[in-house]
């Protein structure tokens, strides 16, 4: 008990300084109160009190939770950061950055980033991102949302937009943009199943397929990756693609084999929602000997090893998309 009375003490006289400094700048910005400097360790205990929000920071230091008006300059809390109207500069909290207005500048989130209209700079965050009218990057470990992106969103999984140019992740759904699904074959025997989605310039893939070469053994292959197009007619577009594949399930096929491939192929449109495309591709393979009947015979390098096969090599890929 004697503990927590100290801590309170410290506390209060610490802040106390700060809060009188404060109210000697009775000047107020964009019709709020300026307070150059916020300590907080969560609303309403701060410096502002229960002016919080109602009040513009250049600088507000929270243990817990910090609230502003507006903050021009810099934030830091240790878990949630709110700002009613706009920020200018950098954002950092633990859990949660949310900007209602305007944001320019950098959020930095341990999971969710949110801004509201015309908000441009960087948001990197965790898990989620949130914007309306974005410029800019956004970059999370999950998921980017936003309305009209003018930039890159850059996901570990989904990116959601009305219009994105630059959509990178393994699913995009973009109003605006394409979603297709197509068949193909390559050099190895597999016959891949992928849904491709994206913007206008890079796409995102995911597929499942099967491996005749592998009869008699698990077949099935799970694979994805990022492509980026060059639109050069109405008819005619060249595409490049990064790709992954691996023997499912995954965790029993890691060392059975796997393959990664870099795919550089002109796509040609028939009909306005049919596509074939086809062309080369460099591949990186690794099997154990169980597999070692799906590796073509030749190779640009190769590597035996006691229990494994290791080599790269030229192939190709061909086949034939429904644009949705």
């Amino acid at each position: 008990m004697d503990r927590l009375r100290l801590f309170i003490m410290v506390g209060v006289l610490f802040m106390l300084p700060v809060k009188l400094w404060s109210q000697s700048n009775p000047e107020e910005e964009n019709g709020g109160k300026w307070r150059p400097i916020q300590v907080s360790f969560f609303y309403p205990l701060c410096t502002n009190g229960f002016e919080a929000s109602s009040c513009a920071n250049n600088l507000s230091i929270s243990f817990i939770e910090g609230r502003s008006r507006s903050v021009n300059g810099l934030a830091l809390a240790g878990c949630v950061n709110t700002v009613k109207a706009d920020s200018r500069g950098l954002l950092v909290s633990g859990i949660l950055n949310a900007v209602h207005g305007t944001m320019s500048g950098v959020q930095l989130a341990g999971l969710v980033n949110i801004a509201g209209t015309a908000s441009r700079g960087i948001q990197l965050a965790g898990l989620v991102n949130v914007a309306r009218d974005f410029s800019g990057l956004q970059l999370a470990g999950l998921v980017n949302v936003a309305h009209t992106v003018r930039g890159v969103q850059l996901a570990g999984l989904i990116n959601v937009a009305d219009s994105s140019d630059f959509p990178i992740g393994f699913i995009n759904l973009i109003k605006n943009g394409e979603m297709g699904i197509a068949v193909s074959y390559n050099e190895l025997g597999t016959t891949m199943l992928t849904f491709q989605s994206g913007g206008r310039y890079t796409y995102g893939i995911v597929g499942i397929g099967y491996n005749h070469y592998l009869r008699g053994q698990q077949p099935f292959i799970a694979g994805g990756g990022i492509g980026a197009r060059i639109n050069c007619t109405n008819w005619l577009r060249l595409s490049c693609e990064l790709t992954s594949t691996n023997l499912l399930p995954a965790k029993a096929s890691l060392d059975r084999l796997m393959v990664a491939n870099f795919s550089l192929f002109p796509a040609f449109r028939l009909l306005p929602h049919l596509e074939l495309f086809g062309g080369p591709r460099l591949s990186y393979a690794s099997a154990n000997h169980d597999c070692r009947n799906v590796l073509p015979s030749y190779s640009l390098w190769r590597r035996l090893g006691p229990s494994r096969i290791q080599q790269l090599h030229l192939g190709f890929q061909a086949g034939v998309q429904y644009i949705i």
